[in-house]
């Protein structure tokens, strides 16, 4: 009872000694810039929301998760995508080398209206980031403005390992929506 005891208390303690540190600002955006593609430049996050499902104080392998960050453009990019479109994009497909990171790495750009397929179940983009999590609350405008945007040509996207990175060139934006 007592050797039991103690192997639960170890384990509790060395759980509680795991616990990150809040991540600072700083990391956070480094963190949400990570999945633009290779080479893109983006002005700024405007948005984001982001719910994970799992443990409050640690993040664990298998916790379901689901996304969306909403970037700027450039408003130059914004206008060479615009007019250029898949053949502007070709710049930002780029490959995954060995022993890189997969974010940023997209290869297959598409114009929109997005076709729902095994990646993509329907036309809205709240059903996409909830796949796998209950909800994840998402600011009504953004949702419109979004679901506008890939149910409709003139706009581009591209899965990646995990998500889908989304170009709107006619509002200027990006977003990286995900689900996992």
């Amino acid at each position: 009872m007592a050797r039991s005891f103690l192997c639960v208390t170890l384990f509790l303690l060395a759980l509680v000694g795991c616990q990150k540190q809040s991540p600072s600002a700083e990391a956070i955006e480094a963190h949400r810039r990570s999945f633009v593609p290779c080479g893109m430049e983006v002005t700024e996050v405007i948005y984001a929301s982001e719910v994970r499902m799992g443990l409050d104080f640690i993040a664990l392998p298998g916790d379901n998760e689901g996304g969306l960050i909403l970037y700027s453009l450039p408003a130059d990019l914004a206008a060479e995508i615009g007019e250029g479109g898949l053949d502007a994009l070709r710049p930002y497909s780029c490959r995954r080398e060995a022993g890189g990171s997969w974010r940023g790495r997209y290869t297959d750009w598409h114009e929109t209206p997005i076709v729902p397929d095994w990646q993509w179940e329907s036309t809205d983009i709240v059903d996409y980031v909830t796949r796998y999590v209950g909800s994840v609350p998402i600011e009504p405008e953004i949702v419109r403005a979004i679901n506008s945007a890939i149910k409709a040509p003139g706009s581009f996207y591209a899965f990646g390992r995990i998500g889908v990175f989304i170009i709107i060139p006619a509002r200027g934006e990006a977003v990286y929506a995900y689900n996992g």
